[in-house]
């Protein structure tokens, strides 16, 4: 095989080396998650409150056994920005004025849920007037997840998590023998 030949094929083959480490793992990764049963993700459905007249949400926070939460601190989200933040009273209640209808995240000490808002005459029949938050307390201590079921997922979730390092050992890879080999420079033989 001629030098240019031979050049031109180890780029054919980094190419193609390159492109199944970059792949590969995406796709293991994405048949995990399709695989995972419907059971397992945790989809937050919005619970649906209707607002008093002027756009006021009412509510309460209590912990597990329905004491209410004084002094805690409420924070209301739509779309990741936060609208505004509102602190409980003696009695863990808060109101909130002013809101348009709408999906709000709201957390508090202990609880995070998705609503949605719906303006006064305009709210489903299963709305509720009022807002009440339950808040669990729970120690958590360290995480526990589970090994992938494919060993190559692994592979794939290190890559997913270290683009740039992933990238760097690639490139690396393809490089480094491709400069050492590069015996472009050297004249040819000559004849006698």
């Amino acid at each position: 095989m001629s030098g240019k030949k031979m050049h031109s094929w180890r780029h054919a083959v980094a190419l193609a080396v390159t492109f199944v480490l970059v792949t590969q793992p995406q796709l293991l990764l994405a048949d995990e998650i399709v695989r995972t049963p419907a059971a397992k993700r945790s989809l937050d459905r919005p619970h649906d409150i209707v607002l008093a007249e002027g756009g006021l949400l009412v509510g309460q926070l209590v912990d597990e056994k329905g004491a209410a939460l004084p002094m805690a601190p409420i924070s209301l989200r739509m779309v990741g920005q936060r609208v505004t933040k509102t602190t409980t009273d003696q009695n863990g209640r808060f109101q909130v004025k002013s809101l348009r209808g709408g999906v709000y995240q709201i957390a508090a000490v202990g609880h995070d849920g998705i609503y949605r808002l719906w303006a006064p005459q305009t709210a489903p029949p299963a709305a509720q007037e009022k807002l009440t938050m339950v808040s669990r307390n729970e120690i958590v201590r360290g995480q526990y997840c589970p090994p992938p079921s494919n060993p190559l997922a692994a592979a794939g979730q290190f890559i997913v998590e270290h683009p740039i390092l992933t990238a760097s050992v690639v490139a690396a890879a393809i490089a480094i023998p491709l400069a050492l080999d590069d015996d472009d420079s050297v004249p040819p033989p000559a004849t006698p």
